[in-house]
């Protein structure tokens, strides 16, 4: 991720004719993060990707109950619940 400035800074020596692997090295970035600042032509903010489900997340309900239950261990977590006298 970089910031306004250094997203203006490689725009700048964009303009003033600067290649892409000078650029990468005056500022120390990698070259495809201002080959992909070359090409844009507005800033575009940081956007985390979106998760994918998990095999998990049918049962998400009850593992949050259950971790609940068993004050967050993760080895009990798994165990069957045992009723004791």
């Amino acid at each position: 991720m970089i910031t306004c400035d250094t997203w203006g800074m490689i725009k700048a020596l964009q303009r003033q004719g600067w290649a892409q692997r000078k650029i990468a090295r005056a500022l120390d970035l990698d070259p495809k993060t201002v080959r992909r600042v070359w090409r844009q032509t507005t800033r575009q903010p940081y956007r985390r990707r979106k998760t994918a489900a998990t095999l998990l997340a049918g049962h998400e309900t009850f593992l949050r109950h259950r971790a609940l239950e068993v004050d967050y261990n993760a080895r009990r977590l798994w165990l069957p619940k045992i009723r004791l006298p």
